[in-house]
């Protein structure tokens, strides 16, 4: 299925374009009365919750959507109602020909009074169930793509450290956008290397702080933007699924061009950072298994019952049904991957006999502390727990002395039982 990712993109692309052909035709022939007319507001439409989306995301995650993203944006809502549309289109005509042929083959006016109320009936129930279609595909879409959001700052600006930027690919093909950060000083022949998976609405740019104690630590860094996030290539994600090949490259990559300096991979990962560690260190291949540790901060322990948690916590009752029986289903379909059934508590038994911690902090967290709770207590030994029910994810992270000793004690002390 995945497979998938690479085409959604494809056809979204294609069709707006498919769609002007396709209207000025219907409007000359008469076939669809106002082809022309409806396709311009479907595209004035698609143009307007577009720049809606993405200065909504722009401003829930303080940063900053380039013009071109801007747009990006705009087209894929504008091919999101273009399909609509079309769904819309072949409903309207199966039903007409299949009300037209019942009265047609109806022998007295009683029979056709019926089919008449029936086919009223169907009408009102195909606006009840485009109304629906219309919700979950804009659902879906909401929960897999992505307005690329970019956070200011580099590892000059904000650590005053030295580093490379660097291009590689996921092992997929996907392109990505990194920062290598080796540590400073007499410790730059650190033969172990940091790999900092941002988290759901950040880049790489916004987790840099972390880095400053593992930097002065003796360890090197690389932080790189997750596919649809940041610099990095792809407009589709799903919570750290997909992008476990995104940690594989990076881990790929380490091994190519600085052997030395990774001889001891190490993880340190954010809510959907974490889970894409998880699931890249139970992947049985070289890259896999080269994952020594990890830290998880904030993670949840399954897709599905987390985002449905959360939608009855922050929409409204009972959304937290429609999110995991049809939206969820909807985004991984397009996305190529079964998202129903993703459980990163399974991938954390995968990483025995290496070692976890699991941090979490307790306030205004985007994941409960139940679900940090629950994928600790799946996880095999050797593990270890760290929760702050008093404090947010960032202060726990860029503020607590304590939380950045927790961290590189046990990157430091981390080995494998066996």
């Amino acid at each position: 299925m995945l497979s998938l990712y690479r085409m959604v993109p494809w056809v979204y692309f294609l069709l707006p374009i498919a769609a002007v052909p396709w209207a000025i035709r219907a409007g000359r022939r008469g076939s669809v009365r106002g082809a022309p007319q409806s396709l311009a507001g479907i595209c004035l439409a698609g143009g307007l919750l577009g720049i809606a989306l993405a200065k909504t995301w722009s401003w829930l995650l303080g940063a900053r959507v380039s013009t071109g993203q801007t747009a990006v944006t705009m087209y894929w809502m504008t091919a999101t109602l273009c399909m609509l549309a079309g769904i819309n289109l072949v409903v309207n005509r199966w039903l007409r020909r299949a009300v037209r042929g019942c009265v047609v083959r109806s022998t007295s006016n009683a029979r056709r009074r019926f089919f008449a109320l029936v086919s009223g009936l169907l009408v009102a129930g195909k606006g009840a169930l485009m109304t629906f279609v219309g919700v979950s595909v804009l659902a879906a879409t909401l929960l897999s793509f992505r307005p690329k959001v970019v956070h200011d700052g580099t590892p000059t600006t904000i650590l005053d450290a030295p580093f490379e930027a660097i291009d590689f690919r996921a092992t997929d093909g996907t392109a990505l956008r990194g920062w290598w950060i080796p540590a400073p000083g007499p410790e730059t022949g650190a033969r172990e290397t940091v790999l900092l998976c941002h988290g759901f609405g950040a880049d790489k740019a916004s987790v840099l702080p972390v880095a400053r104690d593992l930097l002065a630590s003796g360890f090197n860094v690389l932080a790189f933007d997750f596919r649809a996030y940041g610099e990095s290539g792809g407009h589709l994600s799903t919570f750290g699924d997909i992008e476990r090949r995104d940690v594989l490259g990076a881990v790929r990559w380490l091994k190519n061009h600085h052997p030395q300096q990774s001889r001891r991979i190490l993880g340190l990962g954010i809510n959907m950072g974490a889970a894409a560690l998880l699931a890249a260190a139970s992947d049985p291949g070289p890259e896999g298994q080269s994952i020594d540790a990890i830290a998880a901060v904030d993670p949840f322990d399954d897709l599905g019952a987390w985002l449905s948690d959360l939608a009855d916590e922050r929409v409204a009752p009972l959304a937290g049904v429609f999110v995991a029986r049809v939206a969820l289903p909807l985004a991984g379909a397009q996305c190529g991957v079964d998202l129903c059934h993703w459980s990163p508590a399974g991938d954390a038994q995968n990483l025995w006999p290496r070692p976890l911690l699991v941090m979490h902090a307790g306030k205004d967290s985007l994941v409960p502390l139940a679900a940090g709770q629950a994928l600790f207590d799946s996880a095999l030994q050797p593990k270890y727990h760290y929760w702050i029910e008093g404090e947010t994810p960032r202060q726990m992270l860029y503020r607590d002395d304590l939380a950045a000793r927790v961290i590189r004690v046990f990157f430091r002390k981390a080995r494998t039982i066996i």
